[in-house]
């Protein structure tokens, strides 16, 4: 699917309800406490299918699954964010640059100083520049290529020129180490926008034979710049357009299996932003959800990517042999009501706030799944994607709120 994707804002009032988690179950080895090792292979079931938006090409790929594997595995970007549960992992940290800059000219310009030894993965096997960051944005800026959210970077100057095939006039690259990147106004979130997938480097030796209408093909022969890269990268032709083939190890409808990159340079990054441990990731889809957590019970695989049957999430939740292999994720995301500011009686804003007062939230969190569903919610926004500013604001605060309720454990 290569259509736009836009958040799409309706006419409603929302009533939280409750903050929800991503709950997954380990494998018996994955449970065990103790120091963690580095080798092996991680085995994930996936369920159905990958259903990636743009094939997995990081110009156009908009699926939160994608971002996940892209920005712990196998892209970098000139900053990023630490992998790590809370407000902490919401705070922008630098990753290819040096630090994370301080805006110029009345905060309309931002100047990136790339690090030493950062090299994209085989085949390219070259230091990256500030070039190939300029290329993927000019890449995003033009339709034609598939991506998905460049309307979050219009307010870069000349942004429009990518239509026409041209050059977008405020990304500069006065060296190999140096980008420049000049707004039409200030902006207080470019930086969250620069750690967006789409805007990590991409080589224009492979990219350049994948554009248009064959843009996200680049998916299939992804050049990776983190610690892990699609297998069969090195064994890929880049001469020519014509040599080029998909990689092995990507199967958009069996199997991604992931190998170490023997370029990645771990002294350029950070242990809290990319630990790394296994030698490999294999994912694979099964339809089955039931037999996806079968094999993680009986240690065929460590993870899943999957919705958990009510069974099975009823099972490790009370069984004491079986507790400490479920995991209670922060999904920094919110399930709320909507109330349609559109029709009678909701068009009054008394009744809205009457409807958040009367609301029973304890009774709705537990028909939603309980304490595994998440905490129930203060307000809409998740606490930590502000960086817990707003851990205090309860504007609609009842017993159900106030209450103690257990915080889901971070894994």
């Amino acid at each position: 699917m290569r259509k736009h994707m836009r958040k799409v804002v309706f006419a409603t009032a929302a009533l939280a309800i409750a903050g929800s988690v991503g709950v997954t179950i380990g494998s018996a080895s994955s449970g065990k406490q103790g120091t963690v090792k580095a080798g092996g292979t991680y085995r994930v079931g996936w369920e159905t299918e990958f259903g990636f938006t743009d094939a997995f090409d990081p110009t156009g790929e908009y699926l939160g699954n994608a971002w996940g594997l892209y920005s712990n595995l196998l892209v970098r970007t000139v900053v990023g964010y630490n992998h790590v549960s809370g407000a902490a992992g919401n705070k922008i940290v630098p990753d290819l640059a040096t630090s994370v800059p301080t805006p110029s000219n009345g905060g309309k310009t931002y100047t990136f100083k790339l690090k030493n030894g950062i090299k994209f993965a085989p085949p390219v096997n070259r230091e990256i520049t500030s070039k190939d960051i300029a290329y993927a944005l000019n890449r995003l800026a033009n339709p034609k290529n598939g991506g998905q959210y460049a309307f979050y970077y219009t307010d870069i100057v000349g942004w429009a020129n990518g239509a026409k095939g041209k050059p977008v006039t405020g990304i500069k690259t006065p060296n190999a180490k140096t980008l420049v990147i000049n707004l039409t106004a200030p902006s207080g979130d470019l930086l969250y926008r620069m750690a967006m997938p789409a805007t990590g480097p991409i080589p224009v030796e492979v990219a350049k034979c994948f554009t248009g209408a064959d843009a996200n093909k680049y998916g299939r022969d992804l050049v990776a710049t983190g610690p892990y890269m699609i297998q069969g990268s090195g064994a890929i032709e880049i001469s020519s357009c014509d040599a080029l083939k998909p990689m092995s190890g990507f199967d958009p409808t069996a199997n991604l299996t992931l190998v170490r990159n023997p370029a990645y340079a771990a002294s350029t990054d950070t242990k809290a932003a990319r630990e790394n441990n296994p030698d490999s990731f294999v994912f694979t889809i099964d339809a089955n959800a039931d037999d996806i957590y079968n094999k993680i019970q009986n240690g065929d695989l460590e993870d899943e990517i999957a919705s958990v049957p009510p069974q099975v999430l009823q099972k490790f939740a009370t069984d004491p042999s079986l507790k400490s292999r479920l995991h209670l994720n922060s999904g920094d995301r919110t399930w709320y009501i909507t109330m349609n500011l559109t029709q009678k009686p909701f068009d009054d804003i008394h009744v809205r706030k009457a409807m958040n007062w009367i609301m029973d939230k304890s009774s709705l969190r537990k028909a939603w799944g309980g304490a595994t569903a998440g905490a129930v919610a203060n307000h809409i926004v998740p606490d930590a994607m502000f960086n817990d500013q707003l851990s205090k604001y309860k504007p609609y605060a009842t017993p159900a709120i106030t209450a103690a309720w257990p915080r889901p454990r971070p894994r």
